[in-house]
């Protein structure tokens, strides 16, 4: 008599895959070139997956972190943030930046300062004045380059050089570098600051004020500089006499150095990419950044070729390390800045008492 086949629950089916597995087993031992065969597949497929969520939790940490966001005033030297954004650097390197654009240093700086921003590139004045007047701790993560001939005072014709300065009115972003250069051209001609008169105002504002005449000279650079000659303005001074000291850098707050340096080594990379890209393409890297300063491919080529000198990455060590140029030129700067303060600190007594002339 033939009987009918228990019907099996879930769990009777499960016991039955089991013992047909084992049953099988027995009769048809695995090979063992199959069993390695098996075993690299299953490896090959892991390390797939791990990869897999390895790039996505990337992904999701660069699209959910807040972006680096790093402010720039107009300068060639500048350029190089925006062409590794053009080019996408930024994230091929795994970090998301935001690049804020501002009229001048004041301007970044005063961003900065108010934390609206998590770094600025500036010179190292500006650096140095948010330490020493807001007591605002920052860290410098890069040397970009030096300027040695693209920061000039510019005169109109009738003024042949630093001499025929005295009493006349000069341009001068407040509390930046122009400053330090004024400062310098004027000693090396034997005056003071306290023989000019200086009319703080932005830099994007210079060549308005002057084709108004309301300047006599202005403190300034490309692409501002620019403009200005194209008014008639000459060059009475550059800072090619005065090579290492005028230095741009970028700077960033110190809890943002602390908690991000990862993102901040990120954009350092972006950056060089950038200066070498500019350096294996250059055509097509000056047209780009050109056009965002608003002058000619080849004005940016000549400013860059005769006025400033990229730092690229194989020179940070000699700038960054304790006891480098940037340390040595932070002592020439704060120097600077102390006579600077010392002037003002008169002007604004001369004002406060009423008097009408230049202070001495």
């Amino acid at each position: 008599m033939t009987s009918e086949p228990a019907q099996s629950t879930p769990a009777d089916l499960t016991v039955a895959l089991g013992t047909a597995t084992e049953s099988s087993s027995a009769r048809t031992p695995i090979s063992p070139i199959r069993g390695r065969a098996w075993l690299l597949v299953l490896l090959v497929t892991g390390l797939l997956i791990a990869g897999a969520v390895t790039a996505s939790l990337q992904f999701i940490e660069l699209r959910t972190s807040p972006p680096l966001r790093v402010a720039l005033n107009p300068w060639p030297g500048y350029e190089f943030a925006s062409l590794a954004a053009e080019l996408g650097y930024f994230e091929e390197e795994g970090v998301k930046v935001r690049l804020v654009e501002l009229s001048s240093l004041s301007d970044c700086r005063r961003a900065f300062e108010r934390h609206q921003v998590d770094g600025m590139f500036s010179t190292l004045v500006e650096v140095l004045l948010s330490q020493q007047q807001s007591g605002l701790p920052s860290e410098i993560a890069l040397v970009a380059d030096a300027s040695e001939g693209a920061d000039v005072i510019l005169a109109r014709e009738d003024l042949p050089d630093l001499a025929s300065l005295k009493g006349r009115r000069i341009a001068v972003e407040d509390a930046s570098i122009n400053e330090v250069i004024l400062l310098r051209a004027l000693q090396s001609a034997g005056m003071a600051l306290a023989d000019v008169q200086v009319l703080h105002m932005a830099a994007l504002e210079m060549p308005r004020a002057f084709a108004e005449g309301r300047i006599d000279a202005a403190v300034s650079y490309p692409p501002m500089s620019l403009q200005l000659l194209s008014l008639g303005a000459h060059t009475i001074f550059c800072t090619r006499t005065m090579p290492g000291v005028i230095l741009d850098v970028l700077a960033f707050h110190r809890d943002t150095a602390t908690n991000r340096p990862d993102d901040i080594a990120a954009f350092g990379r972006a950056f060089f990419r950038a200066m070498e890209y500019a350096e294996q393409n250059p055509q097509k890297a000056l047209t780009l950044m050109a056009a965002r300063q608003g002058i000619t491919a080849d004005q940016f080529r000549e400013v860059l070729s005769g006025g400033i000198r990229l730092i690229g990455a194989a020179e940070q060590r000699g700038y960054l390390s304790p006891g480098g140029r940037l340390h040595t030129t932070t002592r020439l700067i704060t120097a600077d800045l102390a006579t600077i303060a010392v002037w003002k600190n008169r002007a604004r007594r001369s004002v406060i008492a009423g008097e009408t002339s230049i202070p001495r």
